[in-house]
């Protein structure tokens, strides 16, 4: 894995929070936005007549919705070891890797670990067609 596509994962990872409470509030906006079809305009293309459906297209294929559920899996991926308690503090709680380092686990085990939940996350992405 290359730095910048480690530097991209890891971005999503730090900003899980923060994107998936974006995408709520976006899926919010098209809940509420009260936009009706217009079917005096239906033709016989293919395209949606309706706005909001139109919309709700557009977010569910949004790419920032797709790398929220990339962290999800590798969240779930990892849930029953003990890489978790690690990608939490990291990632979640915002620890800095020393203090995690110096809190008992070993500097390599980090090391490995971390590269082993990035591989993870890597195949998810390739899989969403993200990479």
């Amino acid at each position: 894995m290359d730095t910048r596509t480690r530097k991209k994962i890891e971005w999503y990872f730090y900003n899980y929070l923060a994107v998936r409470q974006f995408e709520q509030e976006r899926e919010q906006d098209v809940i509420e936005s009260d936009l009706t079809a217009l079917y005096s305009r239906v033709s016989k293309s293919y395209k949606l007549a309706d706005p909001t459906s139109r919309k709700a297209l557009k977010l569910y294929s949004a790419p920032e919705r797709r790398w929220a559920e990339v962290v999800e899996k590798t969240y779930d991926t990892y849930r029953f070891e003990l890489e978790y308690e690690l990608m939490v503090d990291l990632y979640t709680n915002g620890k800095k890797w020393q203090t995690i380092v110096e809190n008992g686990v070993n500097q390599s085990s980090f090391w490995y670990w971390r590269q082993r939940w990035l591989d993870t996350a890597q195949m998810w992405a390739k899989l969403y067609g993200l990479l």
